[in-house]
């Protein structure tokens, strides 16, 4: 009779080997996950920054169609509308700040300059602005309208 039972069971080579095949391929796709994981918060700045872009662009464009006076004082973008509300634009550390009915809202970050000409009868803003680590110039143009310029000096003229 025979006395000892024979288990059937994996050798410590074979063991071993199945270590060595699981750890390979749990090293693969650990490396698959962190390559994807950077691209997509890569591709979640960038979509970040454009929606910023976007978002200033509008607001800023806005502002500018609405403005009867465009004015630059103490590195402050002074836009005042037909309905008296005064928007003020100023650059600090590197960020555009919108200031509007007392609130300070950042529209837009990495402002590399922010500069104001007045020609004739064009204000022009030019800016530079860092997007996906290149420089990206910036004009707008505000035509002042006929009518601002009566006004203004008939205004100049009933005060004295």
């Amino acid at each position: 009779m025979n006395l000892t039972k024979k288990y059937k069971a994996f050798t410590l080579t074979e063991t071993i080997f199945g270590l060595i095949i699981t750890s390979a391929l749990i090293g693969v796709i650990y490396m698959i996950f962190t390559t994807f994981n950077k691209q997509f918060i890569m591709f979640q700045q960038q979509q970040l920054q454009s929606n910023a872009y976007v978002l200033f662009d509008a607001t800023f464009k806005q502002d500018l169609y609405d403005a009867t006076v465009v004015s630059y004082q103490n590195e402050q973008l002074i836009i005042k509308n037909y309905k008296e509300e005064i928007k003020i634009y100023t650059t600090q550390n590197d960020s555009l700040i919108r200031t509007f009915d007392k609130q300070s809202t950042p529209l837009l970050t990495n402002v590399v300059s922010l500069r104001y000409t007045k020609q004739e009868k064009y204000h022009t803003i030019d800016m530079q602005v860092k997007l996906y680590d290149e420089i990206i110039n910036l004009k707008y143009q505000k035509k002042e309208h006929p009518t601002n310029v009566i006004n203004e000096t008939f205004a100049h003229e009933t005060r004295y």
